[in-house]
């Protein structure tokens, strides 16, 4: 299968596999709502799943009262009982929006290697390896 979604890559031991110089450092895979995994005993690999961006401000605001004042005493109580994980939330949403501009992701999905080579769309673990193996010299 072509497709990285789902696809699940170890290549430790693979008669002929290249040396861990030959590597990328990081390989960062960004997409919505579709489970990847791969791996790989040389390369930090991450991926970004940007489906839980806004999910925080959604349950902050979820069954909340119409009236104004109401709600602001809900949303306060809301907060005061998951203030630690809220925090964490929050923050772990904004570190992948300055994330996305940084690297200057601008659709889904995207593959970026060593924080230069972006590349859209799904590709294999070998496209990968050979888009930067072109892009690095």
């Amino acid at each position: 299968m072509r497709s990285i979604l789902a696809a699940l890559i170890i290549l430790s031991g693979v008669p002929g596999s290249i040396s861990a110089t030959e590597y990328p450092g990081v390989i960062q895979v960004f997409v919505f709502d579709t489970p990847v995994s791969m791996k790989h005993p040389e390369i930090d690999i991450r991926i970004h799943d940007l489906s839980s961006l806004g999910q925080t401000d959604h349950a902050l605001s979820e069954n909340l009262s119409p009236r104004q004042s109401v709600a602001t005493v809900q949303a306060q109580k809301k907060i005061e009982r998951n203030f630690a994980a809220i925090r964490h939330a929050l923050y772990s949403e904004f570190e992948l929006h300055l994330l996305l501009n940084r690297l200057g992701i601008k659709k889904l999905p995207a593959t970026v290697i060593d924080d230069e080579i972006v590349i859209y769309g799904e590709l294999s673990f070998e496209e990968i390896i050979d888009a930067w193996r072109t892009n690095r010299d």
